[in-house]
């Protein structure tokens, strides 16, 4: 799939599309090591993944500046949103491995993106908590839960 056509819709510029194209690439070669994506969505990373995430671009409010993304693991949709929208971002990760893959895609792109390698129930005890007009996540945990590690 061509990365620029369905992402037209969304208002992504040509310096966010290239980023999103070496995300993309960066994100398949990882995925020969580490499990980032399921096996299975790995042809469709287009539509399945990175398409998924920037729809949400529509339902981030005017004057949001920086989200959090909580058990980044790929960091969809987080790392995606912040390439594609170029506001800050913060990326919650407890897996050492797929927080080396943010850090490096954070590297390559360009994002505005800091990778924080901690478990999300010492996230309030750090102390260190950045405000954030939105917080998302992509299959972490129940919503009860979510809404607990999100209230910090």
């Amino acid at each position: 799939m061509s990365p620029g056509g369905p992402l037209a819709a969304y208002n992504v510029s040509r310096e966010s599309l290239a980023a999103l194209q070496i995300y993309a690439d960066l994100l398949l070669n990882w995925q020969k090591q580490i499990n980032l994506i399921g096996p299975s969505t790995v042809e469709t990373v287009w539509t399945r993944h990175i398409l998924d995430a920037v729809q949400l671009l529509r339902l981030i409010p005017d004057g949001c500046h920086r989200l959090a993304e909580l058990g980044s693991g790929a960091g969809i949709p987080g790392l995606v949103l912040a390439i594609a929208s170029g506001m800050e971002a913060d990326l919650y990760e407890s897996n050492g491995k797929k927080v080396a893959f943010l850090r490096e895609a954070v590297r390559r792109t360009g994002a505005r993106v800091r990778v924080h390698h901690m478990r999300l129930e010492k996230l309030a005890e750090s102390g260190n908590i950045p405000e954030a007009g939105v917080v998302v996540a992509r299959a972490l945990a129940p919503l009860p839960l979510l809404l607990d590690y999100a209230e910090p």
